[in-house]
């Protein structure tokens, strides 16, 4: 249904008369219905976005303690080698 209002041409009306209302119920439920959609949506882009978010600060910690990790293990090499 979404899809009809953002990839379509339909336009409210026609949409809620795909849906089986009539009249002026046409346009009121289909509005009800692609707002709600578009909040559901909405919401979901928000947690991918806050997963990633997450994900990402994850890897750069564990880029971060590799590294600390390799120059530490590099200073005991040439601490040796001396």
């Amino acid at each position: 249904m979404l899809n009809l209002a953002a990839l379509g041409n339909s336009s409210l009306t026609d949409i809620g008369g795909f849906l089986g209302f009539k009249h002026k119920a046409r346009s009121r439920e289909a509005k009800i219905r692609v707002y709600a959609a578009v909040d559901i949506l909405r919401d979901e882009w928000r947690r991918i976005e806050d997963r990633q978010a997450e994900d990402a600060e994850q890897c750069r910690q564990r880029v971060l303690a590799r590294r600390a990790e390799l120059a530490a293990q590099r200073a005991t090499y040439f601490g040796r080698a001396t």
